[in-house]
């Protein structure tokens, strides 16, 4: 790594990559055919538990919906992951993986909650 002193308010360079520029189409694409499917499922269920009246059905929509929004969360963080390294961020956005996992487990938490509160 190569690094030399900075006076205030300069940019210092180094030579070490982060890998920001990795694009990882395929796990795009997995991720975008698993939302679509799962949106496509996430319709039907609710779709299916008012016209039923089924609080199973209802439930496990719930679930989808923490799905759904835990695959679009990955998806934003994986471009968010894709986004060079400035001197704003020197790190890039490496960790907005964790995050987005962070956050999609609180959503699923909530929506156990929610069946339970209903049942």
């Amino acid at each position: 790594m190569i690094t030399r002193e900075a006076t205030p308010g300069q940019v210092v360079e180094h030579a070490f990559e982060h890998g920001a520029d990795i694009a990882r189409t395929g796990q795009r694409r997995a991720l975008g055919w698993a939302l679509g499917v799962n949106t496509a499922l996430l319709v039907v269920e609710v779709a299916g538990g008012i016209v039923f009246g089924s609080l199973a059905l209802l439930a496990d929509a719930a679930h989808l919906v923490s799905d759904v929004a835990g695959l679009g969360i990955a998806l934003g963080a994986l471009a968010l992951t894709a986004c060079p390294v400035s001197a704003r961020h020197s790190f890039g956005f490496a960790r907005a993986e964790v995050m987005a996992a962070q956050v999609s487990a609180l959503l699923l938490l909530a929506a156990g909650a929610w069946i339970r509160v209903q049942a």
